[in-house]
């Protein structure tokens, strides 16, 4: 039995979406936190993903996580269709992508500003997505990824890791950082420091083609052909091979011993 599981549809079936979370073998709570949202307006379609991974052994991670997940859902409920309705001519994209930064630095302050009076150090990790129409940003902070599956399998992200940045300088490699004690220690979360600086990526949204993002748990024990096969938009019709192919691997990660919470989202564009 999973912590949450939701899968769906949009109306005109370009997408299928939905997530999968598990607070794994070992932890007494899920410090991750994940949202898909998705809305039809005024011939737009726009689709929001998000996954937050706490940080792990840090006091009150699940606090940071959730404080970053709710407030992008309430922006999307609230605010999301109220900009594209009031900005017919503007970039769609870049326009939210504005709202997503704002609300980032914004959480940023307040988590940290939680910490100093609390006296106890928190953060989270950010992994989002945001599609418009034919087009799509990422935004990364920490070690979370994203993921997108067509003939092959891509990162979309670059972990802001200690270990990524020794592997980018030669100093160790990657078969060598699979097993490096220090490959939890991240560069940059929210809410950890007094200032955050989220790296976006722009693309294009092709057809058939699957895009998902994961806290670094689903990732640790599934190797790279693993991922590719498991997320291959072929194998995704519907909802149901979509839920069924998330829960397979979550379990599949819990069998051989992932000891960290384990999220993913998922979008499969039709």
């Amino acid at each position: 039995m999973f912590d949450d599981v939701f899968m769906a549809e949009s109306k005109n079936r370009k997408y299928i979406y939905g997530y999968c979370s598990d607070k794994g073998n070992y932890r007494q709570i899920n410090e991750d936190a994940v949202t898909i949202k998705y809305i039809e307006v005024d011939k737009h379609e726009v689709l929001f993903a998000a996954v937050c991974d706490g940080m792990g052994g840090w006091t009150k991670g699940e606090y940071a996580s959730f404080s970053v997940i709710n407030e992008f859902n309430d922006w999307f409920d609230k605010r999301v269709e109220q900009q594209i309705m009031n900005n017919p001519e503007e970039d769609i994209l870049a326009l939210l992508a504005d709202d997503i930064e704002e609300i980032i630095l914004r959480q940023n302050k307040s988590i940290f500003q939680y910490g100093q009076e609390k006296r106890i150090r928190l953060g989270t990790t950010l992994t989002a997505m945001l599609l418009v129409d034919n087009e799509y940003c990422v935004v990364q902070i920490g070690d979370s990824r994203a993921y997108l599956m067509k003939q092959e399998l891509i990162q979309l992200t670059k972990d802001q890791s200690l270990i990524e940045e020794e592997i980018q300088k030669g100093i160790i490699s990657r078969e060598e950082a699979k097993q490096d004690k220090r490959r939890n220690i991240i560069l940059q979360c929210i809410g950890a420091k007094e200032h955050v600086k989220p790296v976006f990526t722009i693309g294009t949204v092709d057809r058939d083609i699957s895009y998902f993002l994961c806290s670094d748990g689903f990732v640790h024990k599934l190797e790279e052909k693993e991922l590719a096969r498991l997320m291959a938009p072929k194998n995704i019709n519907n909802v149901k091979h979509a839920k069924d192919i998330l829960e397979r691997g979550i379990q599949t990660v819990k069998e051989r011993g992932e000891k960290d919470n384990i999220s993913v989202v998922f979008v499969k564009v039709n």
